[in-house]
């Protein structure tokens, strides 16, 4: 009797188990099928706003910030409606792999639940609830303004109202659920974006050495002609995408295993510093710079200080570059300023790229000498590996001497050729000296709420004018509508928890992008793009244009964490 009940409890078990294995396998194809109809609805926005939205333009430079924000609101609304679309088509049990209805075979069931996952990815990060906090501080921020319709569209400003904070938000969660199942399809977008950005960064280019082949500043009065490039218009708009799509490349180069691909990255980087004097703009040199010493500590940590030095050999090769361009061919007679006055002594370059050169081939020959040896014994049993400790600790300490010795010589030239970046007055940085003063204090008169929730989405503008009107104009000459500082702005206009909130998103996807960065070779690359991006904002505004880059690539960083986590 007890054998026939343990034959019972056998035969039950297996059938537990083959039905366990069937929903298993369900559980996959619901994934894989999903997986692809979600995974290709944001592919195809990922091409949108890295090949169509960059070089979007109207009325050459007239109207660029409103068509931007046009391009982008458009893109974004339609993105979300199909992505809901497709959500829905997965929920109710269509998918990719063709299965429809709750069973498949009619004795398998799948759960919504099971489908949902398929399309969000389990976990939460600490980016996400800075995100969220971020958005309802934008929300608080749009109860606090006086004028709602100027809160809601941002016109007054950049457009970056409660509408813009709408569409950023959606764009976070959709991008940062989604991307973790399309490194594939990254590989791929990613090397349009290098073609796409390498456009843009050759007609600044030409424009610079005095060629504007699409006319784009025909009808630009001559002494403000200085100040639009490229597709992006301001020069300090143009230098806030390099700082994004530079440290990308930067990134993708130093993981690339693919020579043919790496020189494609290569190329990127190569055109990106020489788009630095067209953009004329410091913020380039701060948002890079500090991508510089990123890459630094991530390829000591990485073991590929080769790759290290070859970006500055192609930084270096490529502003000398664009320098000697200007020497054979000329230019359109804008002057350069700030750190790119480094422009003016093209012999130091040379020193540079022939020092970084020197050592790059000692480091190749380092390396050669030092190949891990492999020995097999005789019959093959064993596999002994013979290769010397890396002491990378050791490297560590190095490099951040070198940050810091470099550190010090910049300020010391900075001294030296009284780069007005090392004397702060109201002057400072084209007048953000006196801007960022003048903020603070309408901080500081604001009332508790609104200290803590803001003054109202891009009120800037109206805060500015009504105290100090006139002496804008009589000191720097012009009106200003942001605060040249994305932090300060944001402090003033979402309150201390929009403030808090937005360097949260940063911090927060820096820190987990750090802790992953060996899990993807795309990481990297969108971990640098955000600490980029992060420095240069603040000296720079938050706009249209480019600041929804920030947030993409945000999200893009999150969702690839995701996917190397649970892997």
């Amino acid at each position: 009797m007890k054998a026939v009940e343990r034959k019972s409890d056998l035969n039950k078990r297996n059938s537990q188990d083959k039905n366990k294995h069937y929903s298993v396998n369900k559980t996959i194809k619901v994934d894989s099928g999903s997986g692809r109809l979600m995974t290709g609805i944001t592919s195809a926005f990922l091409l949108y706003m890295l090949v169509i939205y960059p070089l979007a333009l109207h009325d050459h430079y007239f109207d660029i910030t409103y068509t931007k924000y046009t391009v982008f609101k458009v893109g974004m609304i339609l993105f979300a409606v199909i992505w809901a679309m497709g959500l829905v088509i997965v929920l109710t049990g269509i998918n990719a792999g063709g299965m429809k209805g709750r069973h498949a075979g009619g004795n398998v069931k799948v759960g919504t639940m099971d489908k949902l996952k398929a399309v969000i990815c389990d976990g939460v990060y600490g980016t996400d609830i800075c995100m969220v906090l971020f958005f309802i501080s934008g929300v608080m921020s749009f109860i606090m303004a006086e004028d709602k319709k100027n809160a809601f569209t941002g016109a007054q400003g950049r457009y970056c109202g409660l509408a813009f904070m709408i569409l950023i938000f959606i764009m976070y969660i959709i991008v940062s659920a989604r991307v973790s199942n399309m490194e594939k399809m990254w590989s791929l977008i990613s090397m349009v974006f290098v073609l796409v950005s390498s456009v843009t960064f050759i007609i600044a280019i030409l424009q610079n050495i005095g060629f504007d082949p699409f006319k784009l500043l025909d009808g630009i009065n001559r002494k403000q002609r200085n100040i639009y490039v490229s597709t992006f218009g301001n020069i300090d708009i143009f230098g806030s995408f390099i700082c994004i799509a530079l440290p990308l490349f930067m990134g993708l180069y130093v993981t690339e295993k693919s020579n043919i691909k790496r020189i494609v990255y290569g190329i990127g980087v190569f055109a990106g510093f020489m788009a630095f004097i067209p953009a004329n703009a410091d913020v380039v040199f701060a948002g890079v710079g500090a991508t510089v010493i990123a890459v630094l500590f991530a390829t000591v940590y990485m073991e590929r200080v080769d790759r290290l030095f070859e970006l500055v050999m192609l930084g270096s090769g490529g502003y000398l570059g664009m320098v000697l361009l200007r020497m054979l061919v000329g230019t359109n007679g804008a002057k350069i300023t700030g750190f790119n006055r480094l422009a003016e002594h093209p012999a130091l370059l040379v020193i540079i790229f022939a020092v970084v050169l020197f050592i790059r081939l000692i480091i190749q020959v380092y390396i050669n000498r030092n190949k891990t040896e492999i020995y097999i014994n005789e019959n093959k049993s064993e596999v002994y590996i013979n290769k010397q400790k890396n002491g990378t600790g050791i490297k560590l300490i190095i490099a951040l001497a070198v940050v810091l010795i470099s550190g010090i010589a910049v300020i010391i030239y900075g001294r030296k050729n009284n780069l007005a970046m090392f004397d702060f007055n109201d002057k400072w940085g084209s007048y953000r000296g006196y801007i960022w003063r003048r903020v603070t204090g309408l901080y500081g008169e604001l009332p508790f709420v609104q200290k803590i929730f803001g003054h109202g989405n891009e009120s800037i503008r109206s805060l500015m004018d009504d105290r100090f009107y006139d002496e804008m104009l009589q000191v720097t000459g012009t009106v200003y509508d942001n605060a040249h500082n994305e932090y300060l702005q944001y402090l003033v206009t979402q309150g201390l928890l929009g403030m808090l909130s937005y360097v949260g998103v940063v911090g927060t996807a820096v820190i987990t992008g750090v802790k992953k960065i060996k899990k993807s070779p795309y990481i990297l690359g969108l971990l640098l793009a955000v600490i980029s991006y992060g420095v240069q904002a603040i000296f720079n505004v938050n706009q249209c244009i480019t600041t929804p880059y920030m947030f993409l690539m945000t999200a893009m960083l999150i969702g690839m964490c995701r996917r190397a986590t649970e892997e």
